[in-house]
């Protein structure tokens, strides 16, 4: 085995290490919650680098109870097959872009629109501020850019 590869190797491992902790940390957190215990219906909103496994994670443990999901995170953090999926967003990092307000206005409009659901759960990662934005007036994108 080269170097490239063992390094290769410790990076699929290293994923898998932080995968396993987060869907953990995850579990341990819904059950102080109380949402491991009951039969609530739930709406997921995920944004930041790390809401596509969060999301994911959240998914496998409340599975049909969860109505309605929206995930905001960037381009770097979306692989591929996940591109065209329904109820995914993407923002501009690390500079709030227009993307961000995009995706501001996508988070606005689904917490706006009707639910059946009785929670709506939010799990926030890094970058949440800058690839998802919504400036009231007199604040600007360019003042959340220089900022």
């Amino acid at each position: 085995m080269n170097s490239k590869q063992l390094g290769d190797a410790l990076d699929i491992s290293g994923q898998w290490m932080v995968e396993l902790q987060m869907g953990k940390l995850l579990r341990r957190q819904l059950g102080v919650l109380g949402l491991l215990d009951d039969d609530s219906t739930i709406d997921v909103v995920a944004i930041g680098k790390a809401s596509i496994p969060m999301a994911h994670h959240v998914r496998s443990i409340l599975g049909l109870r969860i109505t309605r999901q929206l995930v905001i995170t960037n381009d770097e953090s979306v692989p591929s097959e996940n591109s065209h999926e329904r109820g995914l967003a993407i923002g501009d990092h690390p500079v709030p872009g227009l993307r961000s307000l995009k995706a501001g206005s996508q988070l606005v409009k689904f917490l706006d629109s009707g639910t059946r659901s009785d929670v709506t759960l939010f799990l926030i990662s890094g970058g949440a501020s800058s690839i998802c934005a919504l400036p009231e007036d007199p604040l600007t994108l360019e003042h959340l850019s220089e900022i």
